[in-house]
C-alpha cells in the first residue's frame, strides 16, 4: 500500500496521463455519503476518447466509462449535483464543472475513492454497471449511513 503523499501523487499522475475530456447532461446519480463521493450515470455529448471507453485508477478503481452515449463517473461533490446538470471533465486541466442552468454550481478538480470496500460495495449493488440505470429510473439514489 502506498503512503497517503505517494497515493496522491499517484492520482495526479493518473489523471494527468489520462488526456481525457467530456461533455454529458446527468440522468442519475449514486450519493454514497462516503466523503461526498458517488456515481453519476451521464448522457454523453461529446469526449475525446470514444464511445467504447473504460479508464481504471491501478487498474481496479473505474474513474470512467462510456459505452455508446452513456457514460458512469466516479465524482466528488455528489451530492452537489443534480439530473439534469451539464458536466464538463477535462483532465488535462484538473476540471469537473458542474452547470445549472448556465450558472456555475461545482468546480473541483476530478478525483475519486480507492478503497477496496468502497468499490466492493459499487460493484455489489450494480451501480457500475449500465444495466443498472437502465432498469432503475430513480434519478437521485441516496445511500445513508454507509461504512466502508
Amino acid at each position: 500500500m502506498l503512503s497517503p503523499d505517494k497515493d496522491a501523487e499517484a492520482k495526479v499522475k493518473y489523471f494527468e496521463s489520462l488526456n481525457f475530456n467530456m461533455t454529458g447532461i446527468v440522468k442519475q446519480i449514486i450519493v454514497t455519503g462516503d466523503g461526498g463521493y458517488g456515481v453519476i450515470y451521464l448522457k454523453v455529448i461529446e469526449n475525446n476518447k470514444g464511445y467504447d471507453y473504460e479508464s481504471k485508477f491501478k487498474g481496479q478503481y473505474l474513474y470512467c466509462k462510456i459505452h455508446d452515449d452513456e457514460a458512469i463517473m466516479m465524482i466528488p461533490g455528489s451530492e452537489l449535483s443534480l439530473p439534469g446538470d451539464s458536466i464538463f471533465v477535462n483532465t488535462n486541466q484538473s476540471k469537473y464543472l458542474a452547470y445549472r442552468h448556465g450558472v456555475s454550481v461545482s468546480y473541483l478538480g476530478p478525483s475519486l475513492n480507492d478503497r477496496d470496500s468502497f468499490y466492493d460495495y459499487l460493484t455489489e449493488m450494480g451501480y457500475l454497471d449500465f444495466d443498472y440505470y437502465h432498469k432503475n429510473k430513480v434519478p437521485i439514489k441516496e445511500l445513508s449511513g454507509l461504512l466502508f
